[in-house]
């Protein structure tokens, strides 16, 4: 059966003019989609499913609403200078402003830069150094350590806060995003281009630089969603920082390929995770072994209703026996 992303749809055989699809594809002749273009393929699959739900704020984002925040991100990004290759930095807790700025980089051929809000300023200025960002976004709370950590590093990049509470020392970034979220021009971007930097977690020394590519990003959400059986109807709590692979690459994206819910929250709270998971009939659930740990000995465990949990994984590091053991006793496997 054809669909709309079958090249022979509504072509009858008989090879005339008439009987081609007339709808040019929306990233030109390209045969492949890539990060810049999943946002706006999922868009016109599933407009009104929401993606994500922001659990803190109460607060949720369908894949068209997603489509759009990209879209605008992408102008604003342009418009502060931002080209094809350069490098984003953020420095931010878990928001759907790091989705924005993950779909927005991929349409416009630059690469995100998720760092640590973890790190010492000595490391946190090392990885400027190293990162060397065109554009760099911080959250509110997390800006005088940022300031700090710019004096050291010999980098000077423009500065946008991403705003909460209180006052912002730079100019907030949604006051600068244009009203206009139609689809934007992508840039010419190839599986092999980079769209990730990351950083290793530094527990040996100075944390070291990683780069992916919008291929193996693609194939790992594939090779998920085949390997652990994803459905469009899945549903399951972020519980890695999105400056971590695992905050991208376990879920997050595979489920954006299929068209699931992520629940996100700014920070890992195993008592939220277990509201969550039960208020939002949460379908799945991957974590390291010790937030599997710190949910099962949570006063609220015992207590919490998570029948809709079609499988819990761990990863990260070896999973004790007795927070397994503690899992299945809960009909959780």
């Amino acid at each position: 059966m054809a669909t709309e992303n079958d090249p022979q749809a509504g072509d009858r055989g008989d090879g005339s003019a008439a009987d081609a699809d007339p709808r040019p594809h929306p990233h030109g002749d390209r045969g492949y989609d890539w990060v810049g273009s999943l946002s706006a393929r999922r868009a016109r699959l599933s407009p009104d499913r929401v993606a994500v739900t922001d659990t803190a704020a109460n607060a949720e984002y369908t894949y068209a609403e997603l489509e759009e925040r990209a879209n605008r991100t992408a102008r604003f990004l342009r418009d502060a200078g931002v080209e094809e290759g350069d490098r984003v930095a953020v420095v931010s807790r878990n928001r759907v402003e790091l989705v924005d700025l993950f779909f927005a980089t991929g349409k416009i051929g630059a690469v995100l830069a998720p760092l640590s809000h973890r790190l010492a300023e000595r490391d946190l200025s090392a990885v400027l150094g190293t990162v060397d960002p065109k554009l760099l976004l911080v959250e509110t709370p997390f800006e005088g350590d940022v300031i700090d950590a710019l004096e050291r590093a010999d980098v000077e990049p423009a500065v946008r806060s991403i705003p909460t509470d209180g006052d912002d020392a730079w100019r907030s970034y949604t006051r600068d995003l244009p009203a206009d979220g139609s689809p934007v021009e992508t840039a010419d971007v190839s599986l092999a281009d980079p769209h990730l930097f990351l950083h290793t977690g530094g527990s040996t020394g100075t944390p070291k630089e990683t780069v992916i590519s919008h291929g193996a990003i693609r194939w790992n959400a594939f090779n998920t969603i085949t390997a652990w059986g994803l459905r469009e109807d899945d549903v399951t709590p972020m519980v890695f920082p999105m400056f971590h692979t695992g905050g991208w690459n376990v879920l997050t994206v595979p489920f954006f390929q299929m068209g699931g819910r992520i629940l996100l929250s700014p920070e890992v709270d195993p008592g939220r995770v277990l509201r969550d998971v039960e208020r939002e009939s949460a379908t799945t659930l991957v974590a390291v072994p010790a937030v599997l740990r710190m949910m099962a000995r949570h006063d609220e465990w015992s207590e919490t209703d998570l029948s809709s949990l079609r499988f819990v994984k761990s990863g990260g590091g070896p999973c004790r026996e007795s927070v397994i053991a503690a899992w299945r006793d809960r009909g959780v496997e």
